[in-house]
């Protein structure tokens, strides 16, 4: 006989009693198995790993926990993908255009100076390609 130990519905712990069908008892122990894999799926899906696959059939609070801690995971992630790039910004909206717009003055001179660069590298390439093609011809 199976017995459920907890009063919470979600929380189920089955013990065994005497039990002596072995179809039971094995399907018991493969049940056990499936379970402890998708606890570890969970457990990846929700420290950012890869989502756990979808559950066939099942519990559709169960199901919706899943969605919710994978959707929670993504969140955090695409957050800190963001901070990565968003930079830090007073709060201030004066303090925070004086930044923006001191920030933005120096990328359009980064981008100057990396045009002349290019300009300058590509005319050089340019004229050793000429040189050994003339090498060639000669």
């Amino acid at each position: 006989m199976l017995f459920c130990t907890s009063k919470n519905p979600h929380l189920y712990r089955i013990v065994e009693k005497e039990v002596a069908d072995p179809k039971v008892v094995a399907e018991n122990e493969s049940l056990k198995s499936q379970v402890s894999s998708l606890k570890e799926q969970l457990a990846s899906a929700s420290s950012g790993g890869a989502p756990a696959p979808a559950s066939s059939g099942g519990d559709d609070s169960a199901e919706m926990d899943r969605i919710k801690a994978e959707n929670k995971s993504m969140k955090e992630q695409l957050s800190a993908k963001f901070e990565k790039f968003a930079g830090n910004y007073s709060d201030d909206p004066d303090k925070k255009m004086a930044e923006l717009m001191t920030r933005n003055a120096v990328l359009e001179t980064e981008l100057e100076n990396y045009q002349k660069y290019m300009k300058a590298t590509t005319k050089k390439y340019e004229k050793k390609i000429k040189d050994l093609k003339k090498k060639l011809k000669g």
